[in-house]
């Protein structure tokens, strides 16, 4: 009988563990379900995305026709050379160099040549801008390039921005360059 008595005793001891751990396990998944209820109710705000500030590396290259657009890279600003931006407007810097493939002498004209594109399509016209790195403009000598600043006036909260080069006076073409950081390789 001593074997029986004890045989009955584990199974009984088994079982109630069981039932202890069971009952454990469910109160557990209960307090989950509680903390994933409560985090549901919180207001979760949607990741703004912030417009980039300092100057912005692009190492951007297009060629249009048989003109070849380099743009540097840009920097949004309030204020360049005592022209300072209006009420919820930035400065747009952006750097860039022209150079033109044929050996003849050429004319470039960054009124006519360069518009800032916002992402509703929006295009900008140029600012006057005749700091000592404004866009170098008119008649270039053959082999020669036209480098520098063009400056646009765009809303603060303008992003996506985009240079849009028209060549088409000169029956070359046109092409869109996105203002966009370059991505630097992984190391």
């Amino acid at each position: 009988m001593d074997r029986k008595l004890m045989v009955f005793g584990v199974i009984t001891l088994s079982l109630l563990l069981t039932l202890y751990i069971f009952g454990c396990k469910k109160k557990e998944e209960k307090e989950e379900v509680t903390t994933e209820e409560e985090t549901t109710e919180e207001v979760v705000e949607e990741p703004t995305e912030e417009i980039e500030e300092g100057y912005i590396t692009v190492e951007q290259r297009e060629k249009i026709g048989n003109y070849i657009i380099f743009v540097k890279g840009y920097e949004r600003l309030n204020e360049i050379d005592g022209i300072k931006a209006k009420k919820d407007k930035k400065l747009v810097k952006v750097d860039l160099t022209a150079s033109y493939a044929q050996n003849t002498m050429w004319f470039i004209s960054t009124n006519l040549a360069f518009r800032l594109v916002l992402p509703d399509n929006t295009e900008l016209e140029p600012i006057k801008y005749t700091g000592k790195d404004a866009f170098t403009e008119g008649g270039i000598q053959p082999g020669g390039k036209a480098s520098g600043a063009i400056v646009f006036e765009a809303p603060v909260e303008a992003k996506d921005l985009k240079l849009k080069c028209d060549f088409t006076v000169q029956n070359q073409g046109k092409a869109i360059i996105p203002l966009k950081a370059k991505e630097q390789p992984v190391v």
